[in-house]
């Protein structure tokens, strides 16, 4: 029986772009609908001096499924099906173009998997699914990631509301498997939305449906003077007379970096509110007054990167004149501007350019309006934050204890980096990368076997809780 036009329509499944396995197991379906399939099964026609009645309708279903797969994939795919004169030389085209055994791309789904987070609003059902798929593509890559390992990086990729589940199927002693863990979920996710609109009514499901309207937005506002909801600083009534000497207003935080100025032009945007000629604004949020040197905040405000230590910097050059108002009114100098270089948790490398030197600053600054200036893409997604340029994750960052999100970097600087950059290397690490990564002990065995070592015994230290980098 011959399909109408609108069987065929509703039976074609998506183009082929990036899942290729979830693709490969619909088309296959479709093209078996279509009778088409046993040309793929047997790729090798009937002898046409034998039968020609039976070859002639070989060659006919084979045209007719190469056709279809050309039609089932997207335009970027066309280049690899294009030059295929038969079905299965096409279908085997792209599974090869899938299957590509590149580190590349290996380590990139591997960091997509690793990182998964559940989005907001997202069902327990969908989120599983998108792992799945993520798993298969990955097998696909030649890198298979078992059941058990997904699920682990599945289950931490929940937020707090399901910690208590979280330890209890952490804590069984078999492997874990995706019937059981959905099972165990799903009633979880269910006694959640039951409270969630028990305790909070419409304007919570308005929240999860990604719609606020302006009262609620409006109430959910946060005054930067005095810290309370509903209004904004503009609007607030504290007067200057009710802060404290120090300028600031009774909160814990402090708030950095409203207003730079300049008199001379380095490296800063037009102000916006006007209040000064070449003043920029340098919008940043509450922290801590007492935080670690190498963190590096996340800031959507600041129209700067900035930097505590002038250590910091790989390339660095004095500024004059040149201050930073805080939002309390203080202001403090940036005395240099240079280049920042960070080595991210996910092997990548951040160049910072025309990063301000502020010594008097509480925590390193990292501004997502750069970033975006630059061309790259920041998404804040529950409690992660992912950077990337173009198609590539270069970053990731958490929040910590009062919503303020940190970038996620590797302190240890690999060698590679410090020749690239004129720094010097210790010749115990060199020498260590030199001979393919040998252990500390025979390292230090090496300047007494042989001549022409720059390097003592006592160079050769192991670097504790380190990771070597090839």
């Amino acid at each position: 029986m011959a399909d109408t036009l609108g069987d065929v329509a509703s039976m074609r499944p998506d183009k082929l772009d990036r899942d290729y396995p979830t693709w490969s197991i619909t088309f296959r379906a479709y093209l078996r609908t279509k009778g088409l399939w046993e040309t793929l099964d047997n790729p090798v026609p009937p002898n046409e001096a034998e039968d020609a009645t039976a070859y002639t309708d070989w060659k006919g279903k084979d045209e007719r499924a190469l056709a279809q797969i050309i039609l089932g994939v997207k335009t970027h795919h066309l280049v690899t099906v294009s030059v295929c004169t038969r079905a299965r030389e096409a279908w085997d085209a792209l599974e090869a173009s899938f299957s590509a055994q590149t580190n590349a791309r290996r380590a990139q789904l591997t960091v997509e998997l690793t990182t998964i987070r559940k989005k907001a609003g997202e069902s327990i059902h969908v989120y599983a699914n998108r792992a799945k798929a993520m798993q298969a593509e990955l097998a696909t890559a030649g890198q298979p990631m078992d059941d058990n390992t997904t699920l682990l990086y599945v289950l931490r990729g929940l937020g707090a509301e399901y910690k208590m589940i979280k330890t209890v199927l952490l804590a069984a002693p078999q492997f874990l498997a995706w019937e059981s863990v959905t099972t165990a979920l799903l009633p979880v996710e269910a006694e959640l939305g039951e409270a969630v609109a028990q305790d909070e009514g419409v304007t919570t499901a308005a929240y999860q449906a990604g719609y606020l309207d302006r009262a609620e937005r409006r109430r959910r506002v946060t005054c930067w003077k005095c810290g309370k909801k509903g209004h904004y600083k503009a609007e607030c009534r504290l007067s200057n007379k009710q802060e404290d000497g120090t300028g600031h207003s009774g909160g814990s935080p402090v708030v950095f970096m409203a207003t730079g100025k300049a008199k001379t032009t380095v490296c800063l945007a037009d102000d916006k509110e006007g209040k000064e000629a070449g003043a920029a604004t340098l919008m940043a949020t509450p922290m801590d007054k007492h935080v670690n040197d190498a963190v590096v905040f996340i800031d959507s405000g600041a129209t700067h990167h900035m930097a505590k230590k002038e250590a910091s910097f790989v390339t660095y050059h004095k500024t004059d004149n040149m201050e930073v108002e805080m939002a309390n009114g203080d202001t403090v100098p940036a005395v240099g501007c240079g280049s920042v270089v960070l080595f991210t948790t996910v092997g990548a490398q951040l160049v910072l350019e025309d990063t301000l030197h502020v010594p008097s600053i509480s925590a390193n600054l990292l501004s997502v309006r750069v970033i975006t200036k630059k061309k790259g893409k920041v998404v804040f997604e529950d409690d992660t934050m992912q950077l990337f340029k173009g198609s590539r994750l270069v970053a990731t960052g958490v929040a910590k204890n009062g919503g303020q999100y940190v970038l996620e970097i590797n302190p240890v600087v690999p060698a590679y980096a410090s020749v690239a950059y004129g720094k010097q290397v210790e010749p115990g690490y060199l020498w260590h990368r030199r001979l393919s990564h040998l252990g500390a002990g025979n390292l230090a065995k090496m300047p007494n076997l042989v001549t022409g070592m720059d390097m003592k015994p006592t160079d050769a230290t192991p670097v504790e809780g380190g990771m070597c980098i090839p």
